[in-house]
């Protein structure tokens, strides 16, 4: 099964974004505005044109799920068929590994779906950092930042910071859905910052059906609120993911308004929940990118050192001038000889990485770093002197 092309995604779980878009999941591409920009092949529906219900069996995810049945390999999934070519797992391939969704088979599967049982929800823009890698449609910080050099806005944020689900016609949805549900992930913007994800734990945790449901959250880990720890406590398993992509002061230049000594702190404390509670396990998910490729083994000696659960490599793709696959080919052998000999499978996921393009975009890498240091007067070669010789000589 692994083999074929056929992916479960979209015969039971829904990944939403803050702009109100509407995907299999998160690696499917993500619209370009209200015209599915990108989506040239299977377009997806969008939040604010109906409810969940409706567009789950609504004629988009029923022409996608017939493309899959049909043994296609839809275009929109390009992220997934990129990397098996690699030989590096994808999410798809992972999905097909799920004991709770072996059911759903290429053999057995129709048009029309079952309620989904699982959840990917970006339901908000509100962030407190202007991570480098980011953009605005995931950081109102940035949003703001960027507003501030336009004589408009660069898009109206009405629904970006709207609730999605609580105190909408998605709220009914979500009632009716509950009972089956057996995973929710949340992201953001900074989960733990959004209102309507504070509201939404505190309801599911209040409902009872929170001992049958998994639960994700992805989190900067600049915030630490125990009300929320201890309604996120009554779910059957959660797992914490930490987006800490580097330490000192190579994070704080990286991820803008972060505390290199409050993320710390609080990597500590979720990695003590860990060992308190055995249902609560807290990973390390670093985003690998042009600013920390040079300093991932700092990072593996981080995760040792807290006691984290587990540790994993998450490759930037977009946009390109982040995204490590695009360094310049003398660059790429001399972060191979950096690594050489080390084992760690992480990293050997990192290195079959690199070779995904032969496009050079340092030149445009460059360009975005000196404009953003110029804004938040800071230095690439300053924070990054090992790196800045590597690259400049």
């Amino acid at each position: 099964m692994i083999k074929s092309s056929f992916c479960p995604a979209p015969w039971y779980h829904i990944s939403t974004d803050v702009n109100g878009s509407i995907r299999p999941c998160c690696r499917y591409k993500q619209p370009l505005g209200s015209n599915n920009d990108g989506q040239e092949k299977h377009k997806m529906p969008w939040m604010y044109t109906d409810t969940l219900e409706k567009h789950w069996n609504g004629p988009e995810f029923k022409k996608l799920r017939k493309a899959f049945i049909n043994g296609e390999k839809p275009p929109e999934c390009e992220w997934c068929w990129r990397e098996e070519d690699m030989g590096i797992k994808s999410y798809r391939e992972d999905l097909l590994e799920i004991v709770p969704i072996q059911h759903i088979t290429q053999d057995v599967v129709t048009e029309e779906a079952d309620p989904p049982t699982s959840f990917d929800l970006k339901l908000s823009n509100v962030c407190n950092l202007k991570c480098r890698m980011c953009g605005a449609m995931a950081s109102s910080m940035i949003k703001k930042e960027e507003d501030k050099l336009r004589s408009y806005p660069h898009d109206p944020n009405d629904y970006w910071l709207a609730n999605k689900i609580m105190g909408t016609d998605n709220q009914e949805v979500l009632d009716k859905w509950l009972p089956e549900i057996f995973n929710i992930e949340l992201t953001g913007g900074e989960p733990l910052v959004s209102p309507e994800n504070k509201q939404l734990l505190k309801y599911i945790a209040k409902s009872g059906w929170a001992e049958n449901i998994s639960l994700l959250i992805t989190t900067n880990v600049t915030m630490y609120n125990k009300d929320v720890v201890n309604d996120i406590l009554k779910f059957k398993e959660i797992r914490i993911t930490g987006s800490i992509d580097d330490t000192g002061k190579r994070l704080q230049y990286a991820r803008g308004g972060a505390r290199w000594e409050t993320v710390l702190a609080n990597a500590k404390k979720y990695s003590a929940l860990s060992k308190k509670y055995e249902k609560l396990t807290f990973n390390l998910m670093p985003t690998v990118n042009n600013y920390n490729i040079w300093y991932l083994n700092d990072i593996i000696d981080f995760y040792h050192d807290i006691g984290a659960n587990d540790l994993l490599f998450n490759m930037v793709h977009e946009p390109k001038n982040q995204s490590v696959q695009y360094l310049p080919e003398d660059v790429k052998e001399k972060i191979k000889e950096k690594y050489k000999g080390n084992n760690n499978h992480q990293l050997q996921k990192v290195i079959s990485f690199l070779d995904a393009s032969n496009e050079d975009r340092l030149t445009d890498f460059m360009r975005v770093t000196a404009q953003l240091d110029n804004r938040r007067k800071e230095s690439f070669d300053e924070i990054f002197p090992e790196f800045a010789e590597v690259l400049f000589g």
